[in-house]
């Protein structure tokens, strides 16, 4: 299912307390607890795109094997169970993602810029 884009839109225009208050009212948990941007000022918003990454060896694979796959004006989110020892993320799927249009990226822990 896609989120129809003028809701995004609207989205957008409003404050992080009052949708954080809206979706209480609606018990709908939302809070990330612990989540800091990187580049601070700016604000990100849109459709998810969720990424899970296990320890490497358990299945192969390269980190940003995901990338074409996200669409543009996507959010994506990776799950890196908290890990610090490995980058999930760095200046190569940074550039890839503004060009393809990527509106963000939330990532549970290790990011090397």
């Amino acid at each position: 299912m896609t989120l129809d884009k003028s809701i995004i839109e609207k989205i957008k225009q409003m404050d992080t307390a009052s949708i954080s208050d809206a979706m209480d009212k609606l018990g709908i948990p939302c809070g990330l607890h612990g989540i800091q941007a990187v580049v601070s000022g700016n604000k990100i918003c849109g459709e998810a795109f969720t990424v899970h990454y296990i320890p490497c060896g358990a299945e192969k694979g390269t980190v940003g094997d995901f990338i074409d796959e996200v669409e543009p004006g996507q959010v994506v989110v990776i799950d890196n169970v908290g890990r610090t020892y490995c980058t999930v993320w760095g200046d190569i799927m940074t550039f890839t993602a503004k060009t393809k249009g990527i509106e963000g990226t939330l990532i549970d822990v290790c990011v090397v810029m």
